[in-house]
């Protein structure tokens, strides 16, 4: 009976295996086929890979590395004579941008050295360093 005839499989497609079908891993077809004294048939590259492929291959490849020096000895003396380009500013004087410097200093003032502070000392030092330490360098700056 072919595939066509049976009804239960559509014509081109074979049929499926059955439950009381082997299916064999491919470990177990390599142990068949070959055996213990396996004789692996070795490739010579001579008949992949022929000597006219090779000589053209390496035409590509040398003209590929002849454009590749031509353009870095371009750059390399290009550039050698010309200080490197560094990004240049837009025209005008620099932009002013303001900082409330002095409401700054009076904010860690009184955030920090007033005598109702906001932080304590122990929040002072994790935040910055040891506030008796850090009013010692003050005194001995300040004078």
């Amino acid at each position: 009976m072919s595939p066509g005839d049976d009804p239960a499989v559509p014509d081109g497609d074979p049929p499926l295996p059955d439950d009381d079908d082997q299916v064999h891993s491919g470990e177990d077809l390599e142990s068949e086929d070959l055996g213990d004294d396996c004789d692996r048939e070795e490739i010579d590259p001579a008949e992949v890979y022929t000597l006219e492929d090779f000589l053209i291959e390496d035409e590509k490849l040398e003209a590929f590395r002849r454009k590749i020096g031509e353009k870095l000895k371009a750059n390399i003396e290009g550039s050698s004579s010309e200080p490197p380009c560094h990004r240049q500013r837009q025209s005008g004087p620099r932009r002013y941008v303001p900082r409330p410097r002095e409401a700054g200093h009076d904010h860690l003032v009184a955030n920090y050295f007033s005598a109702n502070s906001i932080y304590t000392d122990e929040q002072f030092h994790r935040r910055w360093m040891n506030k008796p330490l850090f009013l010692r360098i003050v005194r001995t700056l300040s004078y």
